[in-house]
């Protein structure tokens, strides 16, 4: 590869761990990567460093991922943003 060639950022944001390494596993050639298990260290990580693409769980311990995405869409430079379910079905929260 390259030397000169920067991945893109990727942030994973997923509790199920060996899901988020199988992604990891799948895309680490094309993408510099961070797993990250919970809303409240996503937000973190956001605030030192955001990415260019993010892969978030709906369905986290701390809340909802459409909460995390919301916040994310406050950025000057919003990532690409993906939600997913491991879920047959999906309840989305009403909007206030």
């Amino acid at each position: 590869m390259d030397d000169q060639y920067e991945k893109p950022y990727l942030v994973i944001v997923d509790d199920d761990v060996n899901f988020s390494k199988s992604l990891r596993l799948a895309l680490e050639d094309t993408y510099e990567i961070s797993l990250i298990h919970s809303i409240e260290a996503a937000k973190r990580s956001f605030r030192k460093k955001l990415p260019e693409l993010s892969l978030i769980d709906l369905n986290l311990p701390d809340g909802n991922g459409v909460d995390l995405f919301r916040e994310l869409k406050r950025y000057n430079d919003t990532p690409v943003i993906f939600l997913m379910t491991a879920c047959a079905t999906a309840e989305m929260p009403s909007r206030h």
